[in-house]
């Protein structure tokens, strides 16, 4: 059975398995590239940090990451999922995600954007689910933001569901990370800044995108209202590589 968790007639939580009855990466059919779901106008923007992105995406990994038949949750858990978030009588629906939903197309492959169909599948699903939220961890980084079904290459197409990625605690950050697969100091930095944040169709427009801070988020909720503030190791406000604090995401229940 798929662990669900009332508190309360507020708040129920879900926690997905994401790592035991998954498809297999589409690392090896990408050949590793950095960013391959990302139209080539960007990827050319940013191959002076990367050179490779110069070179087009070879078509087998684009069908690989879409490939309908692959799975990130399996499909027994899937349609357990489904079955119980929609029956759930709480407010809000907390998703307890091992790896982030939302696009932003740097190395996709071990979140949800490597197996995008059923991604899409799920968000299509969710719309039609009151108040649901994601709350994920994993790429060690702090990235508040509107889940996308589509941000790059045409008109942004929201699916009115927010993530929010929390975290390292006790690993290297995602621009440390970005950095070391770079081989350039402050590139993630400077990735942050140049595409995390412009608004589409520069980049991904997050409300708050700090890639080297560890931290941990608080979450606050009534009948009317759910807030998500991230902190810092000090327990104080998340701020950005500019120092602008990232403000708590505060959402109302419809």
């Amino acid at each position: 059975p798929l662990p669900h968790r009332p508190l309360g007639k507020n708040l129920e939580l879900f926690f997905l398995d994401e790592r035991s009855f998954r498809s297999a990466k589409a690392t090896t059919a990408c050949g590793g590239d950095l960013a391959p779901t990302a139209p080539q106008p960007i990827r050319d923007a940013f191959s002076g940090l990367a050179p490779a992105l110069k070179n087009p995406v070879p078509p087998a990994c684009l069908a690989a990451i879409n490939d309908p038949a692959r799975t990130m949750l399996g499909a027994r858990q899937y349609a357990a999922f489904t079955q119980a978030i929609r029956a759930s009588k709480a407010t809000w629906k907390v998703v307890v995600n091992e790896v982030p939903i939302q696009q932003y197309y740097a190395l996709p492959y071990d979140r949800w954007e490597g197996y995008e169909s059923e991604r899409q599948r799920l968000l299509r699903f969710l719309a039609n689910v009151k108040n649901v939220v994601f709350l994920s961890t994993d790429t060690h980084a702090n990235l508040i933001n509107e889940v996308r079904y589509r941000t790059l290459g045409a008109a942004p197409e929201s699916s009115g569901i927010w993530e929010v990625v929390t975290g390292p605690v006790a690993t290297n950050s995602f621009a440390k990370e970005i950095d070391s697969f770079l081989g350039s100091k402050g590139a993630g930095t400077a990735i942050g800044a140049l595409f995390f944040k412009p608004a589409p169709p520069r980049g991904m427009g997050m409300r708050c995108a700090a890639l080297d801070v560890f931290s941990y988020a608080q979450v606050t909720v009534t009948a009317r209202t759910l807030t998500i503030a991230p902190r810092d190791a000090q327990g104080r406000p998340v701020r950005e590589a500019t120092g602008v604090p990232c403000a708590p995401l505060v959402l109302t229940a419809r």
